[in-house]
C-alpha cells in the first residue's frame, strides 16, 4: 500500500496587490501552505503566479471552493476598508475547516499630528472588537488574531534599528499561521519597532496632553 499524506492546508490571501502582499504570500508559502487566493503582484520574488483579490463580491467564490480553506488572511490598508474586510470575515470564517485560522492586519497607525489618526485609532477599536468575539465564538476549532503594524513612516529615534515593515508583518503573519501558535486566540501583536514605548497614539490612546502629572491638580 502506498503512502498516505495529506494535501496541503489552503488559505486564502485578501488585500491589496503591493509589497506587504508579496511578502505575505511567501511567508504563508514558506510554512508549507498553499495559497489559494493571493493579493500579490506579478513581480513576486517567489515566481508562484498570484492574482489580485479583492474584498467584496469577488470574495464570496471561495465559498464556491471551501475543500481545504483552513486559513484566511486580510491585509487592510486603510480604515475605510474595514466595514467592507469585517463583513467578508464574517461570511467566509465560519466555513473555514477546522483546525483553522484569521489572521487580520489592521491599517497601520500613524504618529501624532499625521492625517487620518482618529479614523486608524477607531478602525483599530472596531478591529479588535472583532477579534475578541470571533475569538470566543469559533473557538476552539478556530482561532483569530490580529497585527497591528507601525506607522510606514519610521522616524529613526524608534527603539528598534528600522527595517522593512512589510517583511516583519509577514513574518508575524507566519508565526499566527503556524502550529506553534495553536494556543493563541484573541490577540493584538503590534509590530511597531517600539514606537508604543514613546507615543500614546501608537499604543491606541489620545494624543492630547494627559497634564502635568501631579496630582494636586487632578
Amino acid at each position: 500500500m502506498g503512502e498516505f499524506s495529506l494535501p496541503p492546508a489552503r488559505v486564502a490571501l485578501l488585500g491589496k496587490a503591493g509589497p506587504l502582499a508579496d511578502r505575505t504570500a511567501e511567508a504563508l508559502l514558506s510554512l508549507g501552505l498553499e495559497v489559494a487566493h493571493a493579493a500579490a503582484s506579478a513581480g513576486s520574488r517567489t515566481g508562484t503566479p498570484h492574482r489580485t483579490f479583492p474584498f467584496g463580491r469577488e470574495a464570496r467564490d471561495l465559498l464556491r471552493e471551501p475543500a481545504g480553506l483552513t486559513g484566511l488572511v486580510l491585509l487592510l490598508h486603510d480604515p475605510e476598508e474595514v466595514p467592507l474586510a469585517l463583513a467578508t470575515l464574517d461570511r467566509l470564517a465560519p466555513e473555514l475547516h477546522r483546525p483553522g485560522f484569521v489572521v487580520i492586519v489592521a491599517p497601520s497607525l500613524p504618529r501624532e499630528g499625521q492625517p487620518l489618526a482618529d479614523l486608524r485609532r477607531e478602525a483599530r477599536a472596531v478591529l479588535r472588537e472583532r477579534v475578541r468575539a470571533l475569538g470566543k465564538g469559533l473557538a476552539p476549532g478556530i482561532r483569530v488574531n490580529m497585527i497591528v503594524p507601525g506607522s510606514t513612516t519610521s522616524p529613526d529615534e524608534l527603539p528598534l534599528a528600522p527595517v522593512a515593515p512589510e517583511e516583519s508583518v509577514a513574518a508575524g503573519v507566519a508565526l499566527l499561521a503556524s502550529p506553534g501558535a495553536g494556543f493563541i486566540t484573541g490577540i493584538e501583536l503590534v509590530i511597531d519597532g517600539g514606537a508604543s514605548l514613546l507615543w500614546p497614539l501608537a499604543r491606541g490612546e489620545s494624543d492630547e496632553p494627559s497634564g502635568s502629572g501631579d496630582p494636586a491638580q487632578a
